[in-house]
Formats: structure tokens, sequence, C-alpha cells
């Protein structure tokens, strides 16, 4: 069975999108602000090449290890799991 729309998907994207563009930008501006105080370079020095890649590669990870529990629970008989309660 298929997930229905409602309508309000488009506005749900646009919303996360806002509220995250607004998180990314204000992440950004608090650790300029806080480097600026320790006296550190307040510009990212790690390429947005590499974040991605770690981004990419973690949600590889955990959806395989979402999936293993996942193909266990749908394998067990539901008689089974019933009468061992």
């Amino acid at each position: 069975m298929g997930r229905r729309s409602d309508g309000r998907d488009g506005a749900r994207r646009k919303e996360w999108l806002r509220r995250w563009t607004v998180g990314v930008a204000l992440g950004r501006w608090l650790r300029t602000l806080f480097a600026r105080e320790v006296y550190a370079v307040p510009r990212p020095t790690v390429p947005v090449g590499e974040i991605l890649w770690v981004c990419a590669g973690t949600m590889v990870l955990v959806n395989i290890v979402a999936a293993l529990p996942g193909r266990s629970a749908a394998r067990t008989r539901t008689a089974r799991v019933l009468h061992a309660e």
C-alpha cells in the first residue's frame, strides 16, 4: 500500500528547505563568532566535497544498519511470536 498525498508535500518540502538553509546559515555564523572569540581562523578548512562524501557514506551505513533488523522481523512468523508471549 503506497503513501497517499494530501496535497501538502510541496509545502512540507519548502518548509524543510527553509529550515535547513536557516540552520546552516545560523550554524556558520555562530561558528565564525566563536572562532573569532578564541582567535582561530574563522574560515572552514574542510572541503565541501569531503563533507558530502561523509554524509553520503553515513546515509548508506544507516540504511544498511536499519535494514538488518527489519529483514529479521519480516521473516519471523507471527504465530510463533504470539505463542512465546
